[in-house]
């Protein structure tokens, strides 16, 4: 009898993260985190052992800023003050100039001097650093800051020697205000011999270009009269026949403008050199051109030309009448007073490093390796596409948790060199908690999978067993021979049958031998009595895989195999059944028909969820519905999850250690 076959609902995606679910992650990796933290951190130590100590002397510079005439075509040269925030954001971004850092590079007093040299190295090894190199690691460790609301600047620069920090922050102020005075000297007569050399050419091209539209002038008033005496010729078409006198005089009269038209362009391109050239590209081709047509294309040229000219004349001009009013400016600027700057707070000599600022550094360091270690920790867990908790395995798979088992170590080693005692034949190994470990949280666990198992309704429907799993080594079988322990603890007679003819464990966990079996019983008629290990512990037996099977498939499909699971269910109270991965090989498809309950069994942190809905999705197709789910071998980071209680009941008890006592 199958379980009730249920639809398989899409995977669920995980819910959101709290925090506790964060620390468990943490918990995880907590060797990772330290380690990537203790790197960065070392990172930052080392930094600040090795790093080259910097000193800072600072120059303090007053802007005085007098009231200036600014001269606007509104109000002709009236007074009013410029915007000092402007001022002093022009002076501050000067002092940063390229120029200013070169020159004093190349000042023989500073370049002479072997300190300057302290701290830089040539980006090209073995060959001396080069005046514009020098100049660039001088502008990067010179800092520029002007104070907040007041006309106060302070130049900073940082060296490794802190006499030479001194000197070069006095220097840079220096050149500054030297290359300031040379510009205010020059600029104002520079600017006035170039407004004066522009203001010549440009009234020079304007006269130029309006002579050459005087040539025009006539032939314009020519073209507009035909124009206008093509018009009144359209009019009286539309009132008289073409023999009427008084359309044949307006007819005459357009003839003799057309004519006069075309003597003047005649004219403007044999007497005028300056237009001769505008007309040279369509000499051959109005001589070709008939009278009338001559004149046509005589028009549209003439028409295009002036509006050429007209367009120049009023380009010229205006460009005129701006340099008048730069020339106005520059007169009035001569007379307003000059930016000044003083020196208000010379250079003084510094006596502690401000670079590396070591406690600064620490605390980057520190939360750098804390970001670093919780990025890498939770990159790594996002990788991880396993199950780490049993509510993962319920929204994903949509299937209850019957168990949760903690990961069960092997026993450590007595000494050094002397390996852990061995069971004896027919004796369990420590895999089986129930009985070498049964006050343990892994024992307790698997008496909860019995209780939960138990609860799933009548005891008739759930009287054979069947554990598998989506993989290799998820603890299948040792999961299914701890359930038969405790089941078999309980006082039912129980019985494991070792249905993994590939890879065999069973006989492994309570140390018999594999030479007969199921194998052997239906294969061999070697009778059930004689195939099976009675009373392994009490009211359990064992029916091991027996020797090798050349078909598994087929082995199973039989009707041998059937029958001893038959045979058994009338023997005992329990049948539990072992058998191989559901998505490796096919066998466990084969025994599922025959069984009445599936349980499928996940392995904590290292099983695949697409392994795991993979498996689903093929026992669904066989038309059966597991159960639910064991998660075996759940971490240490896991273990307070579902046993936050346990050492009330465990070893640590106060009433148990007594009782171990008396």
């Amino acid at each position: 009898m199958k379980s009730p076959l249920i639809n398989l609902p899409p995977p669920a995606t995980q819910s959101s993260l709290n925090f506790f679910y964060l620390l468990k992650i943490l918990y995880r990796w907590l060797w990772l985190f330290c380690l990537t933290f203790l790197a960065v951190f070392s990172l930052a130590v080392v930094y600040i052992l090795t790093a080259t100590p910097y000193f800072r002397a600072t120059t303090v510079i007053q802007v005085e800023q007098a009231e200036q005439r600014v001269f606007t075509p509104d109000n002709k040269g009236e007074t009013d003050d410029l915007r000092q925030e402007d001022i002093l954001k022009t002076i501050e971004q000067n002092l940063q100039s390229p120029k200013i850092f070169v020159s004093v590079a190349s000042d023989p007093k500073i370049n002479q001097d072997g300190n300057f040299y302290v701290g830089m190295t040539a980006s090209t090894s073995g060959e001396p650093i080069s005046t514009g190199e020098a100049a660039e690691k001088l502008e990067n460790n010179t800092r520029v800051l002007l104070r907040r609301g007041t006309r106060l600047i302070d130049v900073s620069v940082d060296h490794p020697v802190p006499a030479m920090a001194q000197k070069l922050a006095k220097a840079i102020v220096d050149e500054y205000i030297s290359e300031s005075g040379r510009v205010e000297t020059n600029t104002s007569s520079g600017a006035e011999q170039q407004l004066l050399g522009d203001s010549s050419a440009i009234k020079k091209n304007l006269q130029k270009s309006e002579d050459a539209l005087a040539t025009y002038r006539e032939a314009l008033l020519l073209k507009d009269r035909i124009t206008d005496q093509q018009r009144i010729i359209d009019a009286l078409q539309q009132r008289y026949r073409d023999k009427h006198p008084t359309l044949i005089q307006a007819r005459t009269l357009l003839d003799q403008l057309t004519t006069s038209f075309d003597q003047e362009v005649q004219k403007i391109r044999s007497n005028t050199s300056a237009e001769a050239g505008y007309w040279t590209d369509d000499d051959a081709q109005l001589d070709k051109a008939s009278p009338e047509d001559r004149v046509k294309m005589e028009l549209q040229l003439v028409e295009a030309r002036t509006n050429v000219l007209e367009g120049e004349v009023e380009t010229e001009r205006t460009l005129f009448n701006n340099v008048l009013k730069q020339m106005s400016e520059a007169n009035v600027s001569k007379e307003s007073a000059p930016t000044q700057i003083r020196i208000v707070e010379e250079p003084y000599l510094p006596h502690r490093p401000v670079k590396p600022q070591k406690v600064i550094i620490l605390i980057l360091g520190f939360a750098a390796g804390i970001v670093a270690g919780l990025g890498l920790v939770f990159f790594l867990n996002g990788l991880d596409s396993s199950f780490k908790t049993a509510e993962e395995v319920e929204q994903c798979l949509h299937l209850p948790v019957l168990g949760a088992v903690p990961q069960v170590t092997a026993p450590k080693k007595v000494g050094t060199a002397e390996p852990a005692p061995v069971p004896n034949k027919g004796q369990p190994s420590e895999r089986v908690v129930l009985i070498t470990d049964p006050s343990g949280h892994a024992a307790e666990s698997f008496r909860s999978l019995r209780a939960a198992i138990g609860l799933l309704g009548k005891t008739e429907d759930h009287r054979v067993l069947l554990f598998t799993s989506a993989l290799a080594s998820e603890g299948k079988t040792f999961t299914s021979c701890n359930y038969a322990s405790s089941l078999s603890q309980q006082g039912v007679k129980t019985l494991i049958i070792d249905a993994d003819l590939r890879a065999p464990a069973v006989h492994q966990f309570f140390n018999v031998e594999c030479d007969r079996g199921l194998v052997d019983h239906v294969t061999h008629g070697v009778p059930f009595q004689d195939s099976i290990y009675s009373n392994i512990i009490p009211n359990l037996d064992i029916l091991p895989a027996g020797n090798r099977c050349p078909n598994p498939a087929e082995f199973l499909a039989g009707s041998g195999f059937v029958d001893t699971l038959a045979y058994a269910l009338s023997h005992y109270q329990r049948v539990i059944v072992d058998c191989s991965p559901v998505n490796l090989v096919s066998d466990p498809l084969l025994i599922i028909p025959h069984v009445q309950t599936v349980i499928l069994v996940i392995r904590a942190t290292r099983t695949p969820r697409r392994a795991s809905i993979q498996a689903l999705t093929t026992l669904h197709r066989a038309n059966v519905q597991p159960v639910g789910v064991v998660m075996n071998a759940l971490p240490d980071w896991t273990h307070q999850t579902y046993f936050p209680y346990s050492g009330r009941y465990g070893e640590n008890n106060k009433y148990y250690q007594a009782y171990a006592t008396s």
